[in-house]
């Protein structure tokens, strides 16, 4: 659940210090594991919304060949197929392109900045991180409801509409 996941990865953080943790790189798929899509059973929203968890995330994130492109695959040679160039400058291609852009445009603050993770009291996992005087939030709906919130001047988001957060939701704000 998703108060088990933060802690253990809070755990986590805490084991190194924070210029370790800063440089960690950080995989959701790879030659040796199934690819994220097929991890989330096809759902490309659920393995998008890992994906921009993993962005937000302390240290670098890792995008393994075809993971941009929506790309499928069990274990071994599953995993490792040739790369599939027709999703190129497709949707699932364009919002990981918007993830990338989010890192690059906030590179400083991702990479050196402070990390809070929790679960909040709508279910929502928020994740916080802080560098001087610029903070971003990013709110993960991993509930099967629709979660009411307010973000002004999103910089990312995915199933937000309406003031409301859908499941497999992700928005991203900074101030």
């Amino acid at each position: 659940d998703a108060k088990t996941a933060m802690a253990l990865l809070v755990d986590q953080l805490m084991l190194y210090r924070d210029q370790t943790d800063q440089v960690m790189l950080n995989m959701l798929d790879s030659h040796d594991t199934p690819r994220i899509r097929t991890i989330a059973g096809g759902d490309e929203d659920k393995a998008l919304q890992a994906l921009a968890f993993t962005f937000l995330q302390t240290g670098a994130p890792c995008i393994y060949y075809g993971t941009e492109m929506g790309m499928e695959g069990a274990n071994d040679p599953d995993d490792r197929k040739p790369m599939d160039w027709s999703q190129l400058g497709q949707p699932i291609w364009q919002r990981v392109q918007q993830l990338i852009a989010l890192r690059h445009r906030f590179a400083k603050l991702l990479g050196t900045g402070t990390t809070q993770l929790e679960v909040r009291e709508d279910g929502l996992i928020q994740v916080t991180r802080k560098l001087a005087d610029q903070t971003l939030i990013g709110l993960f709906n991993t509930t099967d409801q629709p979660v009411a919130i307010e973000v002004k001047a999103p910089a990312y988001t995915q199933q937000f509409g309406d003031g409301a957060l859908l499941p497999l939701g992700v928005a991203v704000s900074i101030s």
